[in-house]
């Protein structure tokens, strides 16, 4: 027995370095899981911004709109939906959509030109939201036609906080403007 005892010995310290061994292995590897950063979901490219400044002009009224800038400052976007209130057919309508600062200071802005055939008290929709617009979301395929993209980069953009619309132009079937000529 004493000749079997030292080798007993040796295997037991044997097991015992293995085992501790594996352990440490294991909470190196748990432990590394653990610290090693995550990675994040990227931010949205684009940034609401906030409607700060209305205006309803004529026999159109705006229903909703949204305004929105990409962060990087490479380009910009607004959607309006819009009713014509006037007896009257509108076959032109121009929007305005001014950039503003956070302090109200016009930074820049989009122009829509909107053609077509606007019939008195008839909805005309866009996006309801950006999230709508970038989702493609279900709805008329015509309303992308109610919203206007500049794609360039400008510092302005960057710090464009508010938007607002305006309607700046209404031609009508019948030869009529608002404002008048």
């Amino acid at each position: 027995m004493q000749t079997r005892l030292p080798h007993l010995k040796i295997l037991a310290a044997l097991c015992a370095v293995t085992a501790v061994c594996f352990l440490a292995c294991l909470l190196q590897a748990t432990a590394s899981s653990l610290l090693r950063p995550q990675p994040t979901p990227s931010p949205n490219p684009w940034r609401n911004l906030l409607v700060a400044q209305t205006s309803q002009s004529g026999d159109v009224e705006v229903l909703r709109m949204f305004a929105a800038t990409r962060r990087d400052g490479g380009g910009a976007i607004a959607c309006v939906s819009f009713i014509n209130l006037s007896p009257k057919v509108a076959n032109e309508i121009v929007f305005e959509f001014p950039l503003l600062s956070a302090l109200g200071i016009e930074l820049g802005k989009l122009t829509l030109d909107r053609k077509g055939e606007f019939s008195s008290h008839i909805a005309v929709n866009s996006f309801m939201r950006l999230t709508d617009w970038q989702q493609g979301a279900p709805g008329p395929r015509d309303r992308i036609d109610n919203c206007v993209q500049l794609d360039s980069i400008g510092a302005p953009l960057l710090d464009a906080r508010l938007s607002g619309y305006r309607v700046v132009r209404v031609r009508y079937d019948d030869g009529s403007t608002w404002p008048p000529l």
